[in-house]
């Protein structure tokens, strides 16, 4: 695939993304691009965790009038699947999108984890930034992971948006997990 067929690509995934979210269904209204000025800027940080650093994204400010957004992406992808929207769905609340670990630039774990393992980590994210209450968005395994969440801490989920939540059989489950792991980097000087 070409550069230019990968630049495309992304963007028209970004595009699905925007359109799947429904952002008006998410709390965000659309705005014309000539409004985009007054969008909350996405910024980027580190949350410590017992278990190592989660890298997310986030844009807006936390309210105690609204309710905050975070999103899930799917594997093996990372926070960047939702920068485009972050600024939309943060138009009037805190918008945080979460590199899960393993993927993107958050820690990576020593042990193949589980989906109850992720909900654990992310669950960690919501307490360490305040947030008593969350809406989220969840993305192919991030729907996954925020169904784990709900079921895992009851009362911090208030709402979901699922994108692509996936229904397999027990023989599809374990081939998915069996390919669900990222490789290793490459060791320094060996490609």
């Amino acid at each position: 695939m070409s550069r230019h067929d990968a630049a495309s690509t992304s963007a028209s995934r970004r595009g699905f993304i925007s359109q799947a979210l429904g952002l008006a269904a998410a709390g965000a209204s659309l705005v014309r691009p000539a409004q985009a000025q007054d969008l909350p800027t996405v910024q980027r940080a580190f949350i410590e965790t017992p278990a190592g650093q989660i890298h997310i994204r986030r844009a807006g400010a936390l309210s105690p009038s609204t309710i905050p957004i975070v999103c899930y992406h799917q594997s093996p992808q990372s926070s960047l699947a939702f920068a485009d929207v972050l600024p939309y769905l943060a138009k009037n609340r805190l918008a945080v999108a979460v590199d899960t670990p393993g993927f993107g630039e958050s820690f990576r774990p020593s042990h193949q984890p589980i989906i109850a393992d992720y909900s654990k980590w992310l669950a960690e994210v919501s307490k360490r930034l305040g947030l008593a209450h969350v809406d989220v968005v969840g993305m192919f395994t991030g729907s996954a992971i925020a169904v784990e969440t709900a079921r895992q801490f009851p009362g911090l989920i208030r709402r979901m948006v699922l994108i692509g939540p996936a229904l397999f059989d027990e023989e599809q489950r374990k081939q998915m997990l069996a390919a669900a792991w990222p490789t290793s980097p490459p060791r320094m000087g060996r490609f």
